[in-house]
């Protein structure tokens, strides 16, 4: 996730190609066929970036990518499409661009984003959507925090823009079972035509996204919770700027918190913990 305009897409058709193709000598992944959902643009400019991204990561520039181009249709338009697609081809990841275009409803009400969730698991066993970042604030998610509950991996992308380059950070906000681990960096370069080079930057070709550091909204609530020891759904929302929905949904689900009733307000703490010898 992050703001609209700044190479999710890029990234996306990058991700897929290098697992389609198994491009393990430049990224760690394991080979599998991948078929690409394109909500968003129309097919010519899709394969104008697909020829683009081939060149620029040294493959053939014929090199096919699976892809269902439904540009203005909604996820359950193409749903049963995707269906055969996967069963056809043997398709091991779905790439989803994007979210937002899926049709159910309004992102902030969790019932259309749990019917995205539900309807995304249910094609394949692996899946990779492309979501959007508020207008102003670029470290959660844009919609329901059920888009938190219901991914196992969270990337929030950062950006860096210089006159022909732009220098891309995934940030891992939310690993289960995988771990954190620390930014990836990929560098695009671009001429008048489109993009010309894909590499991996060294720290002074972008220096303020090398800086950058990104805080999933789960540690910001415990990290406060650390300095304060004690404090409400509410108090929390206001000192990090979040909806009290989204604080009050993480502190009831979350394991690592207690409450305490003082009067008509729940008091949220971190649980005391016994370390054994």
């Amino acid at each position: 996730f992050g703001p609209p305009g700044k190479g999710k897409s890029y990234v996306a058709m990058t991700i897929a190609l290098a697992v389609d193709a198994g491009l393990t000598d430049m990224f760690n992944v394991e080979q599998g066929r991948v078929l690409f959902v394109n909500l968003e643009r129309s097919e010519e400019s899709l394969q104008r970036r697909l020829l683009n991204i081939n060149m620029a990561l040294g493959m053939d520039e014929t090199y096919p990518l699976l892809t269902l181009n439904a540009r203005g249709k909604t996820l359950d338009d193409v749903i049963e499409s995707m269906d055969e697609s996967i069963k056809d081809h043997d398709v091991q990841l779905v790439v989803l661009d994007s979210i937002s275009r899926a049709g159910y409803g309004d992102l902030n009400d969790n019932r259309p984003v749990n019917k995205i969730i539900d309807t995304l698991n249910n094609t394949c066993e692996t899946w990779l959507g492309l979501a959007h970042a508020p207008r102003g604030d670029a470290t959660h998610v844009y919609g329901s925090v059920h888009f938190d509950a219901g991914a196992d991996i969270i990337i929030q992308q950062v950006s860096e823009s210089h006159e022909k380059s732009l220098g891309i950070g995934l940030n891992i906000t939310k690993a289960n079972d995988v771990g954190k681990k620390p930014m990836t960096v990929l560098g695009y370069e671009f001429d008048d035509v489109g993009l010309t080079r894909i590499w991996f930057p060294s720290k002074s070709e972008f220096p303020e996204l090398m800086s950058a550091k990104s805080m999933s909204t789960q540690d910001e609530v415990f990290d406060y919770l650390q300095d304060t020891e004690m404090a409400t759904a509410g108090d929390i929302a206001n000192a990090i700027g979040k909806s009290r929905p989204m604080i009050s949904t993480i502190l009831n689900s979350d394991d690592r918190y207690e409450a305490t009733q003082r009067g008509r307000e729940r008091v949220f703490s971190i649980k005391k913990r016994t370390a054994f010898v």
